[in-house]
């Protein structure tokens, strides 16, 4: 089922503009197909921040049977890859959509809405690369990085994007439980690094983020040691407290040359209070590559440490 949103353009007063925007983007959504269908799919327009940005919802299992329930939500990047083969790197779809319905099924997790951001294609790296770590590269560094930025770095403004428009807009249409204890990030590679800096920038909305195969090396050949450096410089300083953090890797492709700066943020971590097994997981599959096929392999683990009725690691 698509969704497509019509947008008016009208002079707002400022104090009023973040509320009559996801009145207006809600007000003026028109849905085809069946009503009750858990997968939506539509385009957010109208946005002070960004472009059009594609959101895939997936609702859970018990959400159109009652409408009195409430549930907390999981922001997930790189939606294109979450749901369907035939929009996924390599034809493989992280098949979240089936792995939580398993879980939920099982008796595993608690029921939970699936929130799916789209990518910005060709801008993918500037709008998930941490900007403020970014900012103090060196320009050798920066130029290392050329062919990967395509335009400047701006995840400070999709963060602005995600916390004060889409989010409020999430709650708004559906019925979600509010709260940073109901709201959590996750993605793999550049998205396990944005989501770590979601929660960095926004610990008041944020409890807990899912990163997997994290991109710490930021350039493809790991020869830009000083910005993994910047990276972890930046996760030390502003790493909140009471959280939930979930990183892992694999040991083949991009993925080999993660766990030194893994164990770096892994110490970071330690030395921040958190105990591992408890509100911190780091682990290392051995055989898995840097792909959707590894990452899907493996969800189960972060679903159940996030939303399990008995967590585990």
């Amino acid at each position: 089922m698509k969704y497509s949103i019509m947008f008016f353009q009208i002079k707002l007063k400022p104090i009023n503009h973040k509320l009559i925007t996801i009145f207006l983007m809600t007000l003026f959504l028109s849905i085809h197909g069946q009503q009750d269908s858990r997968y939506h799919e539509q385009s957010y327009v109208g946005s002070s921040y960004l472009g059009e940005k594609t959101i895939r919802v997936y609702l859970p299992p018990s959400y159109t049977k009652n409408n009195d329930n409430q549930y907390p939500v999981l922001y997930m990047m790189d939606g294109q890859n979450l749901f369907f083969d035939s929009l996924a790197y390599f034809g493989r779809s992280w098949r979240i959509s089936d792995i939580s319905d398993q879980l939920v099924k099982d008796k595993y997790v608690k029921e939970f809405i699936i929130v799916g951001i789209d990518h910005a294609g060709i801008n993918r790296f500037s709008e998930y690369m941490p900007e403020k770590p970014f900012k103090s590269f060196s320009n050798n560094t920066n130029n290392r990085l050329k062919h990967q930025a395509k335009t400047n770095i701006y995840s400070d403004t999709f963060l602005m994007f995600f916390v004060n428009e889409l989010i409020p807009f999430i709650q708004n249409k559906y019925r979600t439980m509010l709260g940073p204890n109901n709201t959590f990030v996750g993605g793999s590679s550049m998205g396990g690094l944005i989501s770590m800096y979601a929660l960095c920038e926004y610990p008041e909305v944020f409890g807990g983020a899912i990163c997997m195969s994290t991109h710490w090396p930021v350039s493809l050949d790991n020869t830009t040691i000083e910005a993994s450096d910047e990276l972890l410089a930046y996760f030390s300083k502003h790493i909140p407290s009471g959280k939930l953090w979930y990183f892992d890797h694999g040991t083949l492709g991009l993925d080999k040359d993660y766990e030194p700066y893994q164990l770096k943020a892994d110490e970071i971590l330690n030395t921040n209070g958190y105990t591992r097994g408890k509100n911190w997981i780091t682990r290392k599959f051995k055989d898995h590559d840097h792909n959707e096929e590894a990452w899907s392999s493996r969800l189960e683990i972060p679903l159940q440490f996030i939303f399990g009725i008995n967590k585990t690691e």
